[in-house]
């Protein structure tokens, strides 16, 4: 049995005021960006925490917008604005912001920022003594000599804005 319907009588179904609204595609280029590596953002998340965190503790959205806007000529001086932008070829997110997220992992492994719990909620990173430690030896050997590594992604995924695309 089929059944045909007009487009009145679907129209007709509808309830009235309701829109089903379609999420704008998003067009992307493939780009070969550049990123740190996870281990190159350990000192700068450290030292981010101890110089800007109330309680050496902040919340990761503020630790990772300081270390890609405000910091990132001290921290990252090679990374363009598009190299901000790119994303991963299957996820999309953010690629600096995914070293940074992998660096903070690390840190918990090592003992250096708190893992979440009742005292520390997820969410906030907080510094630890170990942590504080390692800044202090680092402080020590000379903050001159530190520098950042870079990986390079062939295959990363950069936003193009089109011309109706508001900001």
């Amino acid at each position: 049995m089929i059944i045909e319907h007009s487009a009145n009588q679907i129209k007709s179904n509808r309830k009235v005021g309701s829109k089903k609204r379609r999420k704008k595609q998003r067009l992307w280029r493939h780009i070969a960006s550049r990123a740190p590596t996870s281990t190159s953002c350990e000192i700068p998340i450290l030292a981010t925490l101890l110089e800007k965190g109330s309680g050496f503790r902040l919340p990761a959205r503020k630790v990772i917008e300081e270390l890609t806007t405000t910091s990132r000529q001290r921290w990252f001086p090679e990374l363009s604005e598009e190299d901000l932008q790119a994303g991963h070829s299957s996820s999309k997110r953010k690629i600096v912001e995914i070293a940074i997220r992998f660096a903070r992992k690390n840190l918990e492994l090592k003992e250096e920022l708190y893992r979440p719990s009742d005292k520390h909620p997820a969410g906030v990173w907080g510094l630890a003594m170990k942590g504080k430690m390692r800044l202090g030896a680092w402080a020590n050997r000379g903050q001159d000599q530190w520098k950042a590594n870079y990986s390079i992604h062939e295959d990363a995924l950069m936003p193009v804005e089109t011309p109706n695309e508001e900001k």
